[in-house]
């Protein structure tokens, strides 16, 4: 699950966008990743999740903290490589081996 602005934003600072952006339209037509609408209801778990991160000062990336509340609202289970994810009690992930 990715929220919409993630691909939309790594593709963009690229000197081909028009070509990601074809790229970008074929990946999400391909029906391996669905996109997560950003809700009422994604807002609330966002700040849920946000106070919850501030209380035991650890804080994540703005975009991740939009992941994470997708994910508890839709009872997804993202794959991931950020161990950052485990202070986040209000979901589950899948830890996938991190490339560094």
């Amino acid at each position: 699950m990715l929220t919409p602005g993630e691909p939309v934003a790594g593709f963009e600072v690229d000197r081909r966008r028009e070509q990601n952006r074809a790229e970008l339209q074929k990946f999400q037509q391909g029906g391996r990743v669905r996109l997560a609408e950003i809700s009422k209801e994604t807002a609330k778990r966002y700040a849920r999740i946000c106070t919850h991160l501030r209380g035991i000062e650890r804080p994540i990336p703005t975009n991740d903290l939009w992941i994470a509340a997708s994910t508890m609202e839709h009872s997804a289970e993202p794959l991931t490589a950020d161990s950052y994810f485990f202070h986040v009690p209000q979901i589950t992930f899948v830890r996938i081996p991190s490339s560094e």
